[in-house]
C-alpha cells in the first residue's frame, strides 16, 4: 500500500521549474511536438510519456527517480516507470553472442524471434520451500517443457521439468515460453547467475553479466556455537542466489566475514539467514589484524660472542 501526498507548500515552485526543464528535454525528442511547445501549446501527458520512453531506448537521457525501498518511499514511482519507459524486448538492440572461449563478441546477434534458435539468460537464482528456482529470459526461440538445453558455461545438458510463472508468491504452471518471455525453472542444476542456457545443437553464449564489488563488510559467527555448519550451508545458498553478496574467511582472526552493497543489503541477509534458515548471528565489525614493523631508519650495533668449546 502506498499514499499520494501533495508538494510540500515551500517546495512547488522549484518542482514547477524542474518540470519545465523535464518537458523541454522529452520535447526534443519529437521535431512537431517541440514546434509546437515552442509556439506555447502545452504536450499532454500521453506525449510527454512517448518521448521520455524513446529518449530513454535511444540512451539520450536516463530517467532517475529518488525513492527508500525500506520505507517503501517513491517505490510505486518507479515501478510505474518501468512500464511506462522502459523499451520492450522487440524495442531494442538484439543480444551480442560471445565466442564462448575467449569471451569475444562473435558478430552474432541474438534476434528477438520465435524463429530463432532458443537462447537464453539465467538472471536470477533463489532456493525456496519448493526447491532451486532458476529465473531465465529469453531472448529468442522457443522453450518447451520437456526439452533438452545446453548450460553453455559448464557444457553439460539439463531437461526442462516444470516451469512457472511467478507473480509474487503466486506460480502459474507453463508448458511452452518464448523470445521475451521472462519465467522460473524449478530443480535445474548447476547453473548460476549470468549463465546462458541454448539450444545444444546451436551452443551460444550471451554477453556476460557484470557485478559490482561490495562496499561494507561485516563479520558474524552464530550464537549457538554448534551451528557453524548450518550457518555455512546457509551463507552458501544465498551467495548462489546473489552474486553481489559475498562471503570469505579472515585468514588471521578465523572469522566469517560478510560483504554486500550497503548495510540494509546485508541488513536483509541476516534477517533471511535467521527466518528461513533458523541461524540467529552475532554481528560485529571485522577484527584488524594489527602487525608491527619498522616505519624509520635507525642505526644500531651488535656484537655477537660464539663459544666453540671448551669451559669458556
Amino acid at each position: 500500500n502506498y499514499e499520494v501526498v501533495d508538494i510540500p507548500a515551500d517546495m512547488v515552485d522549484k518542482a514547477n521549474e524542474y518540470r519545465e526543464q523535464l518537458i523541454e528535454t522529452a520535447v526534443e525528442q519529437d521535431d512537431d511536438l517541440m514546434m509546437a511547445y515552442m509556439d506555447g501549446e502545452e504536450p499532454s501527458l500521453e506525449d510527454i510519456k512517448r518521448c521520455i520512453r524513446k529518449g530513454t531506448r535511444d540512451l539520450a537521457f536516463f530517467p532517475t527517480y529518488c525513492g527508500s525501498a525500506f520505507k517503501n518511499k517513491g517505490i510505486q514511482l518507479v515501478l510505474d516507470a518501468v512500464v511506462d519507459f522502459l523499451p520492450s524486448p522487440t524495442e531494442v538492440d538484439p543480444q551480442d553472442l560471445t565466442d564462448e572461449e575467449t569471451g569475444e563478441p562473435t558478430g552474432e546477434v541474438a534476434t528477438v524471434s520465435v524463429d530463432e534458435p532458443f537462447r537464453a539468460l539465467a538472471f536470477k537464482i533463489m532456493d525456496d520451500r519448493f526447491g532451486a528456482l532458476t529465473f531465465i529470459r529469453i531472448y529468442s526461440g522457443v522453450l518447451n517443457k520437456g526439452d533438452t538445453i545446453l548450460n553453455s558455461a559448464t557444457g553439460k545438458t539439463e531437461r526442462i521439468g516444470r516451469m512457472v510463472e511467478m507473480h509474487a508468491d503466486e506460480r502459474t504452471e507453463l508448458t511452452s515460453a518464448q523470445a521475451g518471455d521472462i519465467l522460473a525453472v524449478v530443480g535445474m542444476k548447476n547453473v548460476q547467475t549470468g549463465h546462458t542456457l541454448c539450444d545444444p545443437k546451436h551452443p551460444c553464449t550471451l554477453e556476460p553479466m557484470i557485478f559490482p564489488e561490495p562496499v561494507i563488510s561485516i563479520a558474524v559467527k552464530p550464537k549457538d556455537k554448534g551451528a557453524n555448519e548450518k550457518m555455512s550451508i546457509a551463507i552458501g545458498k544465498l551467495v548462489a542466489e546473489d552474486p553481489s553478496f559475498q562471503v570469505e574467511t579472515d585468514e588471521d582472526s578465523g572469522e566469517t566475514i560478510l560483504k554486500g552493497m550497503g548495510e540494509l543489503h546485508l541488513d536483509i541477509k541476516v534477517d533471511i539467514l535467521k527466518r528461513t534458515y533458523g541461524v540467529e548471528l552475532e554481528v560485529g565489525q571485522p577484527q584488524v589484524a594489527y602487525r608491527e614493523t619498522i616505519t624509520t631508519p635507525v642505526e644500531d650495533s651488535y656484537t655477537h660472542k660464539k663459544q666453540s668449546g671448551g669451559s669458556g
